[in-house]
């Protein structure tokens, strides 16, 4: 679920910003690819744990990628219609899902298996995602 309420909003804002012809800066491509990888093996992880195949742990992945898919179709093809104020709250949901995404599963996460680096991980990964969209 929490794929979902990060994907979904995420792609939309993706979308969005490609209807006035702004070029997507391939940086943030493989920021959004990227961060979504631990993301994905940590929901993995806890569908296998719980007893879930490798069939349907595809499948669930398989459908979030569709359904991420559509969601920038949609954004790029229907949410410019309508006025700015409504892309401004789908952009604050994206926020408000990858907020709420990093605090409810990835840091405590992160915490339990990298307590002693896990400060030292984070503002690696800001430093290297703020060189790249820089330089």
């Amino acid at each position: 679920m929490g794929s979902l309420f990060d994907g979904i909003p995420e792609a939309i804002i993706v979308g969005v910003s490609l209807l006035g012809g702004i070029t997507i800066n391939w940086v943030m491509i493989l920021g959004f690819f990227i961060s979504n990888i631990p993301q994905g093996l940590s929901s993995a992880e806890g569908m296998k744990g719980a007893g879930r195949s490798t069939a349907y742990i595809l499948m669930v992945w398989s459908g979030i990628v569709l359904l991420s898919g559509l969601a920038a179709l949609f954004g790029y093809s229907v949410l410019g219609l309508f006025s700015p104020k409504v892309v401004a709250i789908v952009t604050a949901m994206a926020a408000g899902g990858v907020l709420s995404m990093l605090s409810e599963t990835m840091i405590p996460e992160a915490f339990e298996k990298a307590q002693n680096f896990i400060g030292l991980i984070a503002v690696a990964g800001f430093l290297a995602f703020f060189i790249l969209v820089n330089y």
